[in-house]
């Protein structure tokens, strides 16, 4: 077994390893994706492939899963995590841009601005577990940098998360479905087999979908916050909102009538039943 994949098994005792050789080879390349994109940095390959364990799902094929990982990025963020220099200057010119545009779309002060990102910077780099450390290497780090600018500016210049009628609007939007009384049982009988449905389809989300999600539906951004941050217009984001909320419903139903077994035309019946029930499911996955 090659240097790697020996890393690999002992960050990983539980999992097993068939293919050691193709294991060792996407490992290399990954780190070496890695060393290419960042040659200043100091960390050795079995740091990063430590590092980059715990990011493989269980049960997934270990060489499809790191395969799909952004190695480039997440090796910087390890090199960030073992607090090499050379690495959060790198993080700081070619990310932290990207943290400052978010934090400016936020409607406060800026002193109050500026301390959010001075917070920010604490977060990411400082203790024995800086919050770079959770980057999983599969959505941008651009974007995961530019979501915990803003969860970390909400904390600092707002204190508790506010409550908006934006939650109830597309929550609502997302389960509307009109139920006759009689059907009541039925949603009832089925609420198990939709709330199931429901999960399969929000873990389906890409995660920058579920991010921004999260900051209109649970932080309670406005649309023209969420535009500014991503530099697009508020009629941009609220499509794209809609668009979540279709995916999350489309996928819902499909799901529950997989599970649920039953005819095309009584399943859609009884998807209409219980569908006001999606709400429910989604708020609780969101917080």
């Amino acid at each position: 077994m090659g240097t790697l994949a020996r890393a690999l098994m002992a960050a990983l005792p539980d999992a097993t390893i068939t293919d050691e050789a193709n294991v060792e080879r996407v490992l290399s390349a990954a780190a070496a994706r890695g060393r290419r994109a960042w040659p200043q940095l100091a960390l050795t390959d079995e740091q990063f492939v430590r590092h980059l364990a715990p990011r493989l799902v269980s049960g997934r094929d270990p060489i499809v899963a790191i395969e799909g990982l952004r190695a480039e990025e997440l090796f910087l963020a390890c090199a960030c995590a073992h607090g090499d220099p050379a690495a959060v200057a790198a993080l700081e010119q070619h990310y932290m841009p990207a943290a400052h545009k978010a934090v400016m779309g936020i409607d406060t002060s800026q002193d109050a601005r500026a301390e959010a990102l001075q917070r920010l910077r604490a977060r990411l780099f400082v203790g024995e577990n800086p919050a770079i450390a959770q980057y999983a290497g599969v959505g941008s780090l651009e974007g995961w940098v530019r979501v915990t600018a803003v969860r970390t500016a909400l904390n600092t210049l707002r204190g508790a998360r506010r409550e908006v009628s934006a939650r109830d609007s597309l929550l609502a939007a997302v389960g509307s479905s009109g139920v006759e009384p009689e059907l009541e049982l039925v949603k009832q009988r089925y609420r198990g087999e939709l709330e199931q449905a429901t999960v399969r389809a929000f873990e389906q989300l890409p995660d920058e979908q579920r991010e921004l999600l999260r900051l209109y539906v649970v932080d309670g951004l406005t649309l023209e916050e969420l535009a500014r941050i991503h530099e697009v217009n508020a009629s941009t984001v609220s499509r794209w909102l809609l668009r979540i909320r279709d995916k999350i419903a489309a996928d819902a139903r499909r799901h529950f009538a997989e599970r649920c077994d039953l005819p095309a035309s009584e399943c859609e019946s009884l998807v209409r039943a219980v569908q006001s029930e999606m709400h429910v499911s989604v708020a609780r996955l969101l917080a």
